[in-house]
């Protein structure tokens, strides 16, 4: 039987998965939050967490050579 407390997913962001996510949700009664959505919600809306994230924020490099 299934009953995790906890389930982590880990995608890519070009990977539309809340839809998925939150229908799961609804079938076994759990909870979904999007962290991202979370975030982003934050960042946008001025929020202080999101003003503390944006300031925190570090710029990584991108590496092209796989």
């Amino acid at each position: 039987m299934f009953a995790a407390k906890i389930v982590l997913v880990n995608h890519e962001k070009r990977l539309n998965v809340d839809v998925t996510c939150s229908n799961l949700s609804v079938k076994f009664n759990m909870l979904y939050i999007s962290v991202y959505q979370l975030i982003r919600q934050h960042v946008t809306g001025s929020t202080e967490w999101g003003l503390r994230l944006t300031r925190e924020r570090q710029q990584k490099d991108v590496n092209l050579n796989f």
